[in-house]
């Protein structure tokens, strides 16, 4: 027998919003693949090296190397380059770079920083701005 109460239907539950960590790997998943279909080769995305993660780690068809850290943001939220890497992150990303040119030192390759920003309507990547060797690394305190 089938009881039914009057005026209680079943709610439908709405999916959750993405987290941070969500949004972030779907940003660095739309960057890698524009890279990609400009002819560069992904070999790792999301690469835990003893001194820092890495984003993204890109060779070039002329074996530049690239670490490229990926910064998602909301279509309103708009950056200054200075803006979208604190100091801690400027720091991690030269110990980073550092440690990927003395891996790649042996084989003769140049390493290069770059940095994706990825913008997000609703939660998906609609358009990527990359920002070609970050002229920040200075030794910072």
């Amino acid at each position: 027998v089938e009881r039914r109460v009057r005026g209680l239907q079943p709610r439908m539950s709405e999916p959750s919003p993405p987290t941070r960590q969500e949004l972030g790997l779907r940003a660095e998943r739309y960057a890698a693949g524009r890279r990609e279909a400009e002819g560069w080769t992904l070999l790792a995305q999301d690469l835990r090296t003893p001194v820092a993660q890495v984003d993204l780690l890109l060779r070039r068809d002329d074996g530049l190397l690239v670490v490229a850290e990926v910064k998602a943001r909301g279509p309103t939220r708009w950056l200054e380059q200075e803006d979208l890497l604190s100091p801690q992150q400027r720091r991690r990303l030269a110990r980073a770079l550092a440690w990927v040119a003395a891996q790649a030192e042996s084989r003769g390759a140049a390493v290069r920083l770059d940095l994706a920003v990825v913008d997000l309507v609703g939660g998906q990547p609609v358009a990527c701005r990359w920002i070609e060797e970050l002229e920040f690394l200075q030794p910072l305190a």
